[in-house]
């Protein structure tokens, strides 16, 4: 029976799509396709590609001639490094499609969302059209987002809801702690600048982005996503929160500090943009110790 509600996918972006990822993304953050982006990362397999490809197809539930007309090319590719992005699928609108023994779920939506990329980017033939020598690939279902991240040595889904019903809304990756309620000045707070270290709020490129210089915070994004910054903080990410965030001070939506109650662990688009609205002082969560 298909699944109505929201599940877990990836897009695998192969090594040629690297010069149209802006553009694969920019496409991924339209809100027509209802998607929330977890996670990206480049990821480097340690084998061959031909046997990475096949590792990749080898749950795919199309007929063998099909697998070998539509991974020919990649196989031929001298660079291995591929880019992942991890995303909630709200509505996935599955379906399912095939003929027996082929017959398998497949999302609708991703259908749509993956043939108007590959249009757009998928190598051209002489005349124009697009070759079948695709850019990405889409899982079908979550059971094959679930066999990827474990053949990337990704952590699994479970890890990505760690802090989904507790007191405190984080990002996934930020370590157990205890904790307690603060009261602070923003202008007291430190944001890490990935290369620079700490800055104060209106010292980021951040600060300059709300303020209408958008120009060195594309690049710091572009220069760091997917490596030390796997979050999704691109642009269209940050226009959504600057557009969309409501300050409460409850816990939900609290900035996390680090112990010395200064350096931002968690919330650094957020807390910038309480400082571009005017804010002075807020309540935010303190790390009482790491567990």
């Amino acid at each position: 029976m298909p699944n109505t509600s929201p599940r877990y996918d990836i897009c695998l972006c192969w090594p040629h799509s690297r010069p149209h990822l802006d553009g694969i993304l920019e496409e991924m953050h339209d809100p027509k396709w209802g998607l929330r982006i977890i996670r990206y990362w480049y990821y480097t397999p340690s084998c061959s590609m031909t046997e990475f490809v096949d590792q990749v197809y080898s749950i795919d539930p199309v007929p063998n001639e099909h697998l070998k007309a539509k991974t020919a090319y990649l196989r031929t590719l001298d660079s291995k490094q591929c880019f992942v992005v991890l995303f909630e699928n709200r509505d996935p609108e599955e379906k399912m499609t095939g003929t027996p023994p082929f017959r398998h779920v497949q999302s609708q939506k991703l259908n749509r969302l993956k043939n108007m990329i590959r249009d757009r980017y998928n190598p051209k033939r002489p005349d124009g059209k697009r070759t079948e020598n695709h850019v990405q690939h889409f899982t079908d279902y979550e059971t094959q987002t679930r066999f990827l991240l474990d053949l990337m040595d990704a952590p699994p889904l479970e890890t990505y809801h760690r802090y989904d019903d507790g007191p405190i809304c984080c990002a996934w990756h930020v370590p157990p702690f205890s904790w307690q309620r603060v009261r602070v000045r923003l202008e007291d707070l430190r944001v890490n600048v990935i290369r620079k270290g700490l800055r104060p709020i209106k010292d980021t490129p951040h600060w300059e982005y709300i303020r209408g210089d958008k120009a060195k915070y594309i690049k710091y994004w572009r220069a760091t996503r997917g490596r030390e910054c796997k979050d999704d903080h691109s642009p269209w990410a940050f226009d959504r929160l600057i557009r969309d965030y409501v300050y409460t001070e409850g816990l939900n939506n609290s900035i996390l500090l680090g112990p010395d109650g200064r350096s931002i662990q968690d919330g650094a688009h957020r807390a910038t943009i309480l400082a571009a609205r005017g804010h002075e002082t807020i309540m935010a969560a303190k790390v009482a110790a790491w567990l």
